[in-house]
């Protein structure tokens, strides 16, 4: 028996995937723009290095920056963003965040 379109829709079923991973990506990218504008609007203005550490990446972070990643429910490659603070020319962001015996938190 011949199935009419059988091969069509073989095709589109096997495009379904990437497709998919597309637009999780393109959410993630979304969340993640919103998140670190919203977290740069709120930070701490003194020299201005902690705001300009904030980012996202769909890599790592910068070595010594806090960090908080979001993947998708696989955790699939390609579909994790990473937000991350600090770093090199804001070592101190974990200060901020968390506070010392000195300072009190200012997250």
């Amino acid at each position: 028996m011949k199935i009419a379109g059988k091969d069509k829709f073989l095709k589109q079923i096997g495009a379904l995937p990437a497709a998919l991973r597309a637009e999780v990506r393109k959410a993630l990218e979304a969340s993640a723009a919103e998140t670190t504008d919203l977290m740069k609007r709120f930070a701490p203005v003194e020299s201005g290095r902690l705001r300009s550490s904030i980012g996202y990446s769909f890599d790592s972070a910068p070595a010594g920056a806090m960090k908080s990643v979001a993947r998708s429910a696989k955790a699939e490659s390609g579909l994790a963003v990473t937000m991350y603070a600090g770093g090199s020319d804001a070592y101190y962001a974990r200060f901020q965040e968390f506070g010392t015996q000195d300072m009190p938190a200012q997250p």
